[in-house]
């Protein structure tokens, strides 16, 4: 039988966010951090934001900062923000 991937997302006092399952880390900033897991795109916004530890061979990113939303976004949600991300860039 053949287990499926872990998922488990662990939130601490709003300063420390562990995610199990990460795929891909599609983008940061000290404000945002967009990634892949393998139960979907998330999404995670906050002040100070920073990536302690990435292991993509064991699926696992921990950030530290204060974390204000934690979301998870539909497929296809991510080419359409990576899309309206650049044209705000292109535009200001």
């Amino acid at each position: 039988m053949n287990a499926q991937p872990v998922h488990r997302v662990e939130v601490l006092d709003r300063k420390e966010i562990r995610i199990q399952g990460v795929q891909h880390v599609d983008s940061f900033t000290d404000t945002e951090i967009a990634l892949e897991t393998n139960m979907g795109y998330v999404l995670l916004s906050g002040e100070g934001l920073h990536i302690v530890q990435l292991s993509l061979e064991d699926g696992l990113l921990v950030a530290e900062g204060f974390l204000h939303a934690f979301r998870y976004r539909e497929a296809g949600a991510r080419a359409r923000a990576a899309g309206k991300k650049l044209w705000s860039r292109i535009l200001k």
